[in-house]
């Protein structure tokens, strides 16, 4: 099955694309105080800013994970394609509080391979089933600031 990154869970996505509507115009505004060479340079850079913020996004949301019976692949959001087979996962399950609280994650430690899946993608609780029938899957509840990476150091010393 795939499951592809939800953007209607980032609650912060109108106020990055305001964002990046006001950088080139305040970098533009620049010419009525500094003069029209640094106006120039100015929305030249809220350009450059507003076309970053845009391609990380179109990154994002071209993260997925696809689930297969003997395997999962991740697409992470800098390209990277991650595959784990099922029978080569040492640890995987679902955080609870700390940082990460939420996210389900996946660990090689033969490959020392990791992946996070927080809470953004489409049928995230699907997601959630299907790795925890086919992997060595646990809750792990976690202390105030421990992280995933954190707790695995420590089991796998």
């Amino acid at each position: 099955m795939v499951y592809k990154y939800n953007p209607k869970v980032n609650k912060k996505r109108p106020v990055i694309f305001l964002v990046c509507i006001a950088a080139p115009v305040v970098g533009a505004g620049l010419y009525f105080f500094a003069g029209p060479l640094v106006g120039v340079v100015g929305a030249a850079a809220g350009l450059w800013v507003s076309f970053t913020i845009l391609k990380m996004l179109r990154r994002l949301e071209n993260s997925k994970v696809e689930t297969f019976t003997e395997s999962c692949t991740a697409y992470t959001s800098g390209g990277e394609k991650l595959v784990f087979e099922y029978k080569d996962i040492t640890h995987a399950g679902c955080a609870k509080g700390g940082p990460d609280d939420g996210n389900l994650f996946i660990y090689n430690e033969n490959a020392d391979k990791i992946v996070q899946f927080p809470p953004v993608f489409l049928n995230f609780e699907s997601l959630k089933q299907e790795l925890s029938e086919n992997t060595p899957w646990q809750i792990y509840e976690m202390e105030e600031g421990e992280s995933i990476i954190d707790r695995l150091k420590k089991l796998v010393k």
